[in-house]
């Protein structure tokens, strides 16, 4: 992984990478700027009921043992995830919802998400991003749809 418009030996990241026939997967480049890391999450393109949505929560964070990502204000998402762990795929009904991540330790309020929107169909990764000591976490969604 190099930035944009440099040759390959400025890489940011370098390696190879098998992957099975057929699999689709996710790479996002986590970590810092000085210790890089590639996540590599496979995809779950199976079909959904009509109303409903997929997604799960990818945790990018290098400087907190873990985070849990919440419905604002109530239960608890996925269980603990440290950094470079993913949820498991969660199925909801296609709508807006507002989620938090809170700090696994001390129940601190990290990151609001507001009206985070679950599309119909769709498997939605959403990868928390940043460093808490930087005040610098972001969230980024990546939405995957195949027709068949």
């Amino acid at each position: 992984m190099t930035p944009t418009g440099t040759q390959p030996e400025n890489a940011v990241i370098a390696g190879a990478i098998a992957l099975r026939g057929g699999v689709r997967v996710f790479a996002p480049l986590i970590g810092t700027a000085e210790q890089p890391s590639v996540g590599l999450f496979t995809i779950n393109e199976r079909p959904l009921e009509e109303g409903r949505a997929r997604f799960r929560v990818i945790s990018g964070i290098p400087d907190i043992e873990g985070v849990v990502p919440t419905f604002t204000g109530g239960e608890a998402l996925t269980p603990t995830l440290g950094f470079g762990d993913a949820s498991e795929y969660a199925v909801l009904d296609t709508e807006t919802y507002d989620l938090d991540v809170v700090d696994a330790v001390t129940g601190e309020l990290l990151l609001s998400l507001p009206a985070t929107l679950l599309a119909e169909g769709a498997s939605t990764d959403i990868v928390l991003i940043g460093q808490v000591a930087a005040g610098s976490l972001t969230a980024f969604w990546r939405g995957w749809r195949w027709r068949s």
